[in-house]
């Protein structure tokens, strides 16, 4: 696996881990959390976890995802 498909699936996995600690405690949403990480690394691709840390209302601009969401994923 090269270093940048380790660093998407990482950056997925961050995602994936916020979404799930702040916005939903089921199991039945799992699915929805890996489609949302990975439509979010999708969309900003190697700069996803730049645009997290430094510039988390971008995250909006994702389809799905409003402002409660995005500051979400960015404090987790």
């Amino acid at each position: 696996m090269s270093p940048t498909a380790i660093e998407t699936t990482l950056t997925e996995a961050r995602i994936q881990d916020s979404l799930r600690k702040r916005l939903w405690r089921n199991e039945t949403f799992e699915a929805y959390l890996e489609a949302k990480a990975k439509q979010i690394v999708e969309h900003f691709g190697e700069l996803t976890l730049e645009v997290i840390e430094k510039a988390p209302h971008k995250l909006a601009n994702v389809k799905g995802i409003g402002p409660r969401q995005a500051e979400a994923i960015a404090a987790a």
